[in-house]
């Protein structure tokens, strides 16, 4: 059971939450910071216009792709995490030590782009 009752200090959304999946009835007073509820739901909103099909971000490939050289042990590590780095919209190759950049989420190459215009 979620239950709101109202606002506390016109800044926190009291609720009545019920925290047990038995039939014991364990409820719980949870308050929400409604400034913070609002940020997270236009964050999701936002987040929701970069999304690809399978849930991923969508990318944006660079005109001028960056190069960058990394030793062996970062290079493992990066590695590892290609899949997840691709599932977030950043993509790159790589060559012996060098990692180059050609795809990066296009939330932020937007924003990139935003910050430049207004220079």
């Amino acid at each position: 059971m979620k239950k709101v009752i109202g606002l506390l200090d016109n800044r926190f959304i009291v609720t009545i939450i019920n925290v047990s999946p038995t039939e014991t009835k364990k409820n719980v007073i949870t308050l929400f910071d409604q400034h913070a509820v609002d940020e997270r739901i236009r964050f999701e909103n936002l987040l929701d216009g970069y999304r690809s099909h399978d849930g991923g971000f969508l990318s944006s490939d660079l005109v001028s792709p960056i190069s960058v050289t990394v030793d062996h042990n970062h290079m493992k590590i990066i590695e590892e995490f290609i899949a997840k780095f691709e599932f977030i919209g950043l993509k790159f190759k790589i060559l012996n030590n060098t990692l180059t950049v050609t795809s990066v989420p296009k939330c932020l190459l937007k924003r990139a782009e935003k910050e430049v215009s207004n220079l």
